[in-house]
């Protein structure tokens, strides 16, 4: 088995581009693209981050409302948010009403109105 040992990668025709081959080994995808920018993993309190990855803060926005704010921006606003609530007993309809290039805002409702609950989201991208 061969081992490839680096810290570093940089594209050769475009410094900040690397193209990779998909799994059907013709058609290709841009790296950089590909990879999500940030994720958080967030308690039902809204009051700290459990986990998370270019997330420098939580705001706790109100009841079923949280805001995780970057530790590095996007370029822009018209990223993809993906949201899941890590509870069963409840159906929630998940969804983003507020995107800047520094935060996003999750929003947990059921029928009878908002509800706190621990919420994992992830961006894809293109970072500032």
């Amino acid at each position: 088995m061969s081992e490839i040992l680096v810290d570093n990668l940089t594209g050769k025709t475009a410094a900040g581009s690397i193209t990779v081959y998909g799994e059907g080994g013709t058609n290709t995808t841009n790296l950089q693209q590909g990879v999500t920018k940030v994720w958080a993993s967030t308690p039902a309190n809204g009051a700290s981050i459990t986990d998370s990855f270019n997330v420098a803060s939580l705001t706790d926005v109100s009841t079923g409302k949280q805001q995780p704010n970057f530790t590095n921006n996007m370029n822009n606003s018209t990223f993809v948010i993906n949201i899941t609530y890590d509870n069963d007993a409840i159906d929630y309809a998940p969804w983003n009403n507020t995107r800047t290039t520094s935060s996003y805002r999750t929003n947990a409702y059921t029928g009878f109105g908002y509800y706190d609950v621990a919420m994992c989201s992830s961006v894809q991208g293109d970072l500032a």
